[in-house]
């Protein structure tokens, strides 16, 4: 009679972590496109005035005032500028929460949005990342290794909403709380995506306008997620996140 065999878990593993060199944006190809959108945000500058008026004349607009009319109109449009804002928590009032600026940026998301987490069980930040998901928005998600065997954790939640899940166990602790959304926005700091980080701990929130930034980013989060492997939802060992969450 036959025998089968159950491959070994880090057989298994080793097989499963090519899920995310060819899922999630394929490294060459997403990271080009990144870097084009980096590009053209630096060439987001209209001609100076000085270029203006040169071309003004030379098509024969000779006419001092309707040069300096049209100048004044064409003026250069204000360069492309990096944005950054703060929260703190605990939160003081609803405009401070460092939980509701990360759902605005998730909401906000029109094309994808890549997480690295380390405690993983805000519910409001698990929806709005379940509803990108609905909508289209290529939703991907990297865990520290404990997600799989801690008592509370969301991974269960984005795996059953269909949001493809990896684990990073190649580091003591994958510490990175992290999202990059649209290869523009950069969510960091040491804000845990938890009910405690929002409550109960001091902590802070970095959210970034910045195509540059985002690239690095990117770069780096496609290197852990090249190392990953997938997990489903019969692997992870949590009783999943209160109404609340934890």
């Amino acid at each position: 009679m036959a025998l089968t065999t159950t491959p070994a878990p880090q057989a298994r593993r080793a097989g499963a972590r090519g899920f995310w060199v060819g899922r999630s944006n394929q490294r060459g190809k997403g990271m080009a496109r990144l870097r084009a959108n980096h590009a053209a945000s630096e060439r987001h500058q209209a001609p100076s005035v000085q270029g203006a008026m040169k071309r003004l004349v030379l098509a024969g607009l000779a006419l001092t005032a309707t040069v300096g009319a049209l100048a004044q109109n064409i003026g250069p449009s204000a360069p492309y500028q990096p944005t950054a804002r703060v929260y703190f928590s605990p939160a003081t009032s609803e405009t401070d929460s460092p939980t509701l600026a990360v759902i605005r940026e998730i909401d906000g998301a029109a094309k994808w949005v890549h997480v690295q987490a380390y405690s993983f069980t805000s519910a409001p930040i698990l929806s709005a990342l379940k509803r990108a998901h609905e909508r289209g928005v290529e939703v991907f998600v990297l865990l520290d290794k404990s997600n799989a065997t801690a008592k509370y954790s969301g991974a269960k939640y984005v795996i059953n909403a269909g949001i493809p899940t990896g684990i990073d166990d190649k580091h003591a602790i994958s510490h990175n709380k992290i999202m990059v959304i649209d290869g523009e926005t950069v969510l960091t700091g040491s804000f845990n995506f938890t009910q405690a980080g929002e409550k109960s701990n001091a902590e802070n929130l970095l959210v970034l306008k910045d195509a540059a930034l985002a690239l690095r980013y990117e770069s780096n989060w496609q290197t852990h997620a090249a190392h990953s492997y997938k997990i489903g939802a019969a692997e992870v060992r949590s009783e999943g996140v209160t109404k609340r969450g934890n």
